[in-house]
């Protein structure tokens, strides 16, 4: 089934930050100011345009996937906070229910490690994305992959790197 497009989400998504965030955490005094500036950011990060951009990629039939905005709003959570394994996120995911708020999931319905890696796939095959199974050990602040593409998408065992080169 192909998600659904909806120009409004980003306002949707912002509704949703507020309304679980008062529900799960009642005194907003409690969350760092690190936490805030985090939370600051992902509030005005609009990625609606995901969906439109790897529809293509989605498969007519099956079952509603995960929205690819939260998606990617939540790998990009990961990597903020410096969390390189999908194994390792969905934990936090699981365990920490700011994180799956901020990514845009009910902190009772996390995406498990194969949607993730299902949502690495419909990247990869939108638009020329490369697949390098065995670019990088670790992450680095230079890392590069041979590419003369406009993307490049860089999956590593247990450390998925997600590069876009202008």
């Amino acid at each position: 089934m192909l998600p659904v497009y909806s120009p409004e989400s980003h306002s949707l998504y912002q509704d949703f930050l507020i309304s679980n965030f008062l529900l799960y955490y009642p005194d907003p005094f409690s969350i760092s100011r690190q936490t805030w500036k985090i939370i600051v950011q992902f509030w005005h990060l609009d990625l609606s345009q995901t969906t439109s951009i790897l529809l293509g990629s989605y498969s007519k039939f099956g079952p509603a996937p995960r929205d690819p905005v939260s998606m990617l709003r939540s790998y990009l959570l990961s990597i903020k906070l410096k969390i390189t394994s999908i194994t390792d996120w969905v934990s936090r995911l699981k365990e920490c229910p700011l994180y799956a708020i901020i990514s845009g999931f009910s902190p009772d319905d996390v995406p498990g490690i194969g949607t993730f890696y299902d949502f690495f796939r419909c990247i990869v095959t939108t638009h020329g994305i490369h697949y390098y199974a065995d670019c990088f050990a670790h992450i680095s602040s230079s890392v590069s992959c041979p590419s003369n593409k406009k993307y490049t998408l860089c999956l590593c065992i247990n450390q998925p790197i997600f590069l876009i080169q202008m």
